[in-house]
């Protein structure tokens, strides 16, 4: 794709593919962990799981913070700040 081809493409366009490449990416790097799993599980001990060899970006779970613990770290901030 020349640079012509990318400032003709809308908004959505240009969103659909760059999820793609995402997509692709992402089975690409599980593909290649679970080779690498699949490789090192005779030389341990106890078994291997994908997961636990190598955590991605994307698998993290994001906890969620309660409005308490919000507007206390918002306090010590504008404290720690002098306001």
């Amino acid at each position: 794709m020349g640079k012509a081809d990318l400032y003709d493409l809308s908004f959505r366009e240009y969103n659909n593919k760059c999820e793609g490449y995402f997509q692709g990416y992402k089975a690409q790097c599980e593909r290649e962990r679970l080779w690498v799993t699949m490789m090192l599980q005779p030389h341990s001990k106890k078994g291997l799981k994908p997961e636990k060899l190598i955590t991605f970006a994307w698998e993290r779970k994001i906890g969620l913070v309660n409005k308490k613990e919000s507007k206390e770290s918002l306090k010590r901030i504008l404290k720690r700040d002098g306001r």
